[in-house]
């Protein structure tokens, strides 16, 4: 069973925060989860020139929030699935981190890139914050395309605690999808002398391999593992573009002597420059 039953959606108007809506509606009407979507506009001016201008204002944003929530509700009938619209004022991360905290969401998702008038100049800048401080798994939303198929699935692991985590998520959420899963493994390297020999990178490799091939069993999946080394972060990349994947996911937080002191770091870069979508997996805080 999925661990993402209530999806939360950040939504703005703009181009990216469009197809993250669009993924957002086929993901949890293939997982049978609950979806909510959120617009959150800005505070008002502390000293405005005129009662009208707070008039005008909430009126244009009242407009704003009704044409959102007649977009959302013809998506949801297309796709086949209620989506709940709410607005609310403030500042876009930590608001959007508050509903989830009191819709009790499992997961996020969000747009990478975009314009938006009252959400400032990059959506991508609000999916950073939310994505570093968010209670649950965040999926971010970077590929272009309208099609959240998620037939292809790439899992980084590094062998800690917060690999672990998202190698269950991942693993279960493939299942129900029926997603094609690989997972890398990259033994990190500083330059040409801190690059092992190929036979003790292939020892270490066979000494994780039975962690991953004992939860894919668990969860009734097949799996294909690969190893590479260098930079984690470019490696996982490269891993995905080259085998088209249009997921990748990861493990927000890790220690490991392999992937550095955070895995986090290598999440973020991931997220950052990968061209697919990216799903940050955290174990949900409770309240």
């Amino acid at each position: 069973m999925t661990p993402y039953r209530k999806v939360l959606v950040a939504y703005d108007g703009s181009e990216g925060s469009r197809i993250a809506a669009i993924h957002a509606a086929l993901l949890a009407k293939r997982l049978g989860a609950e979806l909510r979507a959120i617009w959150v506009r800005g505070h008002l001016p502390h000293y405005p020139e005129t009662i009208d201008e707070i008039d005008e204002e909430q009126e244009t944003a009242r407009e704003f929030f009704d044409r959102i929530t007649s977009y959302l509700q013809s998506l949801g009938q297309e796709k086949g699935i209620e989506i709940q619209c709410e607005m609310r004022s403030g500042h876009p991360a930590r608001t959007i981190l508050e509903a989830t905290t009191e819709h009790d969401a499992d997961l996020i998702i969000l747009g990478n890139r975009g314009h938006s008038r009252l959400w400032g100049g990059f959506l991508g800048h609000t999916a950073d914050r939310v994505s570093e401080h968010a209670p649950c798994s965040v999926l971010i939303v970077r590929s272009a395309e309208e099609d959240a198929q998620f037939r292809r699935l790439l899992i980084g692991f590094d062998g800690s605690p917060g690999a672990e985590i998202a190698l269950q998520h991942s693993f279960s959420l493939a299942k129900q999808l029926g997603s094609q899963v690989h997972v890398i493994w990259v033994h990190e390297t500083h330059g040409r002398d801190s690059i092992p020999s190929q036979g003790s990178v292939e020892r270490r490799f066979r000494h994780i391999l039975p962690r991953i091939n004992a939860s894919a069993a668990a969860a009734g999946i097949e799996v294909r593992c690969v190893f590479k080394t260098g930079n984690p972060a470019k490696a996982i990349i490269a891993e995905a573009e080259a085998g088209r994947f249009r997921v990748v996911a990861l493990g927000h937080r890790g220690s490991s002597g392999m992937w550095g002191r955070f895995l986090g770091g290598v999440a973020d870069r991931v997220s950052e420059q990968a061209h697919c979508d990216v799903l940050i997996v955290r174990e949900k805080r409770p309240d």
